[in-house]
């Protein structure tokens, strides 16, 4: 099957040698200067633009243009954006949607509201692309995502959360808060793809505590994890120590840094960490259940009606 996926760059992959994968920038503006979320953009320096701008900063998200130049042809596109409830980019991709299909009558374009940002997304975009290539049904395939998008979860530490006020995601009272005396905001991301507050805690390794705990709470089970950090690399080892002592050396977890987009959300010393959780279905070859009850009926069949009487009866 012809398929592309393709996501805005909050999913923290912005370069990938990867044929089936690409991404659409998102755009930070401060004090007019378009900071581009792609390869070669100096994260750091945009940092540090953003704490001495006496401006307010803003971000913006591909338009369907660019979406469309990223679908290259495809028979059959899956986009990935960030939750509508921080960018625009799932209108946009659903404009382009409208103009491919009506484009090309015979080709389809699905498209995915991650409902959160980062690091959850790139589970959701690597779940996708293990079904494809098992040959699922892109309707399947879409479908699929959907529900597994419900397995699994985001959480933010963030050590400031000026850019979510700024940009009107979060009161700006509470935010006066974080940051003072070491003060650590804890979040995850709503059903509905908002920012939602689960715990203040002071200082970093309360914070670490309370994300394990949080893991624990949630059943976790030997799932993917996924740590992205802004410029925070000690904390987000420590998170996997402490994941690993808890849950066991043998967890997947990796460590990444945040580009442009997700550093903007995250600020100095952030961290998101997206994890699967117990309900989480991993994707099989097309067809494999249907094969197995096909397979265990044609068994039954065979087996002798008295046979089979007696170990209903437990006779031996």
């Amino acid at each position: 099957m012809d398929f592309r996926i393709v996501s805005d760059s909050s999913s923290n992959i912005l370069q990938s040698e990867d044929p089936y994968y690409t991404s659409v920038a998102m755009h930070i503006v401060i004090d007019d200067h378009d900071w581009v979320d792609e390869p070669g953009n100096d994260v750091d320096r945009m940092t540090e633009a953003l704490y001495t701008t006496t401006q307010k900063s803003s971000t913006s998200c591909p338009g369907p243009g660019q979406w469309l130049d990223a679908f290259a042809d495809a028979e059959t596109v899956f986009c990935i954006t960030i939750t509508h409830t921080l960018s625009g980019s799932y209108e946009s991709a659903m404009s382009a949607k409208a103009i491919y299909e009506e484009q090309h009558p015979d080709r389809r374009v699905f498209v995915i509201d991650s409902l959160a940002t980062g690091p959850r997304m790139l589970l959701l975009i690597d779940y996708l692309k293990r079904l494809l290539l098992l040959g699922t049904d892109p309707e399947e395939a879409y479908e699929k995502t959907i529900l597994y998008r419900s397995s699994t979860d985001l959480l933010f530490i963030l050590e400031s959360v000026q850019n979510f006020v700024n940009n009107g995601r979060m009161n700006a009272i509470l935010a006066k808060t974080i940051g003072i005396l070491g003060m650590r905001f804890i979040g995850t991301a709503s059903e509905e793809g908002k920012l939602k507050m689960l715990s203040k805690t002071r200082g970093t390794k309360k914070a670490l505590q309370y994300t394990v705990s949080y893991l624990e709470k949630c059943q976790y089970n030997g799932g993917r994890i996924i740590i992205a950090h802004h410029q925070n690399p000690s904390a987000a080892s420590a998170l996997k120590s402490m994941l690993a002592e808890k849950f066991g050396n043998d967890i997947p977890v990796e460590i990444q840094k945040t580009t442009a987009l997700c550093s903007y959300y995250a600020e100095r010393g952030g961290l998101l960490i997206g994890f699967e959780k117990p309900a989480a279905q991993q994707p099989e070859a097309a067809g494999v259940k249907s094969t197995v009850k096909s397979l265990a009926k044609t068994v039954g069949s065979l087996i002798p009606d008295k046979l089979k009487t007696a170990n209903e009866n437990g006779d031996h």
